[in-house]
């Protein structure tokens, strides 16, 4: 641990913690170190949760949407601004100047972590609230029920009065998980409409914590605009940081990357009348370490602190920041005017090494053709894991000779991952979710930001659904549909886009999509014959190709009869690539991708459009003739981040906050549909339904193979909950 004395004032009161020193240090301002950002932990990254002498959250605050159930599971509306001039009138001396938040349902559902062993005494749950005109309530929680499981509490119930109140219950330590994930629910008896939206409550906020002031009815008071964690500016610097008092917590849920080291600054509060000590734990579902205690001093410089974290590397860490006083004892007592004891900067996850991506970029920049192969249905754990390469001699050299990554889809349909491509935007910006959706022309392609550097670009499909006639080929030269020609089978496709490689100018781009490997897979016999079941006469045969995708519960023959069927079409591809590679000049860059993978008997065969690991995950390449680059690029990446790659390569214009693949960072890969959200990082695949029912998957990029994990994993669980924005 690397610790550096730095400070955000310019009074002589900063000086070294060395109180020997016979002149003060010279303060400086906390200034970014070196290191590539990894990750962030607010906004869309995550969420500070705060613990002010309890946990609670403001319903409306932009922070608040991390701990509703996701959209499209409950139906909690967008916030609603009270102004000044608002709570004047309606006698709302509280509410000025803040959000609260509707609920349009008779129930709504929060996820919250909350840890009840780290609170002594009798626990308290609280909801503020104006009904609409629902007589009565009920508080529930999703407790254990001494099985392994969940089951919904009895109810918290009372009777509701008219107006702005709010409305306290003893929770029962039981309702409670001891794992910190707790789903609260409230309820009512209808809903009602308030102008053109129904809703059944407007909220304000909720909590639980210490038990005060017993059960029942209580009016909202005005809070300090002070007391939330920020962020706020420190003294006269312009450094973010968080104020902790002492005995309060913050904490934060995250999945470590491997040679990454926690950073962040520390200093004692403008107040700080004694000394006190910042303490900082992780907290795996294994264990709770402490990784540093830090004595800070009244008048003190701002200290940078660097944590080597690469025990943790691929683990999912709760990391709790605590500050305690040394004339005030441990547990929860905050003073009645917040005013911090200490203050930390916004935490940070730095990765000091790329693995030579940034270099790779250098050596990649003078390619003068670029071609773009995106192979329908190819699974990641067909390049990544080294014992499923039966099929892809001529993928898997690629592999290893140029870059290898994963790219998250981001929706069941592989459109949204094309356009995402094409547009080097995610599929929140472009909107394209499901198939028949028109990209819109106000989108600028890659074809159209390659033009004006000068490039000249090609388009090749042989997909129905990627194609010109819904705004896919936008801003293309040449646009062939060559299903439309009858050219589908991948050889004759390459042949033909290797003649227009041979006959192109430089800085020429080329967008081929191939959509051979689907199904009904086409078999090679000879291959059928060394990989297929010996003696196998069940289901999957050539003549049931169009109906496999509903075939549920498949036997063990029948997923490896069914993969021999796949792998044997894969290496027709992988041969047809082969060929065409070997007509490229060697200024030739080559970026190959999948566009979505398939079950192969993990839960059905063929198209499951569940969401999961092994449909969601692709691999992506970026290869160039003679080099031998040998990177295989940690976590996974988006979409958009492989075409952004390609416009910085071009030195075209990408799209503001745009990522690529050439350097280590947290691209938060997420996949939404209606009612289903999923997230994933290199060790493991999460995916989110209502009702609290949580999915824990292997991503199966490591030699195994992808399966629910039914085992308890709370910290996990929660730190790729707060993956989704």
């Amino acid at each position: 641990m690397a610790i550096i004395l730095v400070c955000g004032c310019q009074s002589k009161k900063c000086q070294n913690s060395d109180s020997s020193a016979q002149e003060p240090e010279q303060c400086i301002s906390p200034v970014e170190g070196s290191g590539a950002l990894y990750e962030r932990w607010s906004g869309k990254s995550g969420l500070m949760h705060t613990y002010y002498g309890e946990w609670s959250v403001d319903v409306g605050l932009p922070e608040a949407d991390k701990y509703l159930e996701r959209r499209g599971t409950t139906p909690w509306l967008a916030p609603d601004f009270i102004s000044s001039e608002q709570a004047a009138k309606d006698s709302l001396a509280w509410a000025h100047d803040r959000y609260v938040r509707w609920l349009g349902a008779a129930s709504g559902t929060i996820h919250f972590p909350f840890y009840p062993d780290e609170w002594e005494g009798d626990l308290s749950v609280w909801v503020e609230l104006r009904p609409k005109m629902n007589p009565s309530m009920a508080v529930r929680f999703y407790k254990p029920d001494g099985n392994g499981g969940r089951v919904w509490s009895d109810p918290l119930t009372t009777d509701l009065a008219p107006g702005w109140n709010g409305y306290r219950w003893t929770v029962p330590r039981e309702y409670l998980s001891k794992d910190g994930m707790q789903l609260m629910r409230v309820s009512f008896p209808g809903t009602y409409f308030e102008g053109e939206a129904r809703v059944s409550a407007k909220f304000v906020r909720m909590g639980v914590g210490p038990a005060k002031g017993g059960s029942g009815k209580y009016k909202i008071v005005p809070k300090q605009a002070n007391e939330y964690a920020g962020p706020k500016r420190v003294l006269a610097d312009t450094l973010d940081a968080f104020g902790i008092r002492s005995g309060d917590q913050l904490s934060r849920f995250l999945v470590v990357p491997d040679k990454s080291i926690l950073r962040f600054y520390a200093a004692p509060g403008a107040w700080m009348e004694v000394p006190g000590t910042l303490r900082i734990h992780a907290q795996t579902d294994a264990e709770k370490t402490e990784l540093i205690s830090v004595a800070l001093k009244p008048g003190e410089c701002w200290q940078l602190q660097e944590i080597d974290l690469s025990a943790f590397a691929g683990q999912a860490v709760r990391f709790v920041m605590t500050f305690e006083s040394d004339n005030v004892g441990a547990g929860f007592a905050p003073d009645p005017e917040f005013r911090a004891d200490a203050w930390i900067s916004e935490p940070e996850i730095r990765i000091p090494d790329d693995g030579g991506l940034a270099r790779a970029r250098l050596s990649m920049e003078r390619a003068k053709r670029i071609v773009v192969l995106a192979i329908d249905n190819l699974r990641a754990d067909r390049l990544w894991n080294p014992e499923k390469r039966r099929a892809v001699s001529t993928l898997g050299r690629l592999a290893d000779d140029g870059i290898l990554g994963i790219v998250m889809g981001e929706s069941k349909s592989f459109v949204a991952m094309e356009t995402s491509v094409l547009t080097s935007v995610s599929a929140d910006v472009h909107g394209v979710r499901e198939p028949g959706t028109h990209v819109r022309t106000g989108l600028t392609t890659i074809a159209e930001a390659a033009h004006e550097k000068g490039w000249r670009t090609q388009f090749y499909s042989t997909s129905g659904m990627i194609d010109e006639s819904r705004g896919f080929a936008q801003g293309f030269d040449v646009v062939r549909q060559l299903n439309k020609e009858n050219v589908t089978d991948t050889s004759d496709v390459l042949r033909i886009v290797s003649g227009a490689v041979g006959n192109a100018s430089e800085q020429s781009l080329f967008y081929v999509h191939l959509s051979e490997l689907r199904l009904p897979h086409r078999v090679d016999a000879e291959k059928m014959d060394i990989w297929g079941v010996p003696g196998y006469n069940g289901a999957v045969n050539e003549a049931a190709m169009n109906n496999i995708a509903v075939m549920q519960d498949p036997g063990t023959l029948d997923c490896q009869q069914f993969e021999a069927y796949y792998d044997a079409e894969l290496s027709r591809v992988d041969d047809a690539i082969g060929e065409f590679i070997s007509t490229l000049p060697e200024d030739t860059l080559v970026v190959l991708y999948g566009t979505h993978g398939t079950s192969l008997g993990e839960s059905t065969l063929g198209y499951e459009q569940g969401m999961t690991p092994w449909e969601l995950l692709t691999p992506f390449v970026l290869y160039m003739p003679g080099q031998q680059l040998g990177i295989r690029r940690e976590g996974i990446a988006r979409p958009a981040e492989i075409s952004a790659s390609l416009l910085g390569l071009m030195g075209a214009d990408m799209p503001e906050g745009t990522q690529t693949v050439f350097s280590l960072h947290d691209s938060h890969p997420v996949a939404e549909s209606d009612g289903l959200s999923a997230s994933a990082s290199m060790k493991w695949f999460y995916r989110i339904r209502r009702e609290g029912v949580d999915t824990l998957f292997t991503t199966g990029l490591n030699g195994e193979l992808s399966h629910k994990d039914e085992g308890a994993h709370p910290v996990t669980i929660q730190a790729h909950r707060e993956m989704i924005p």
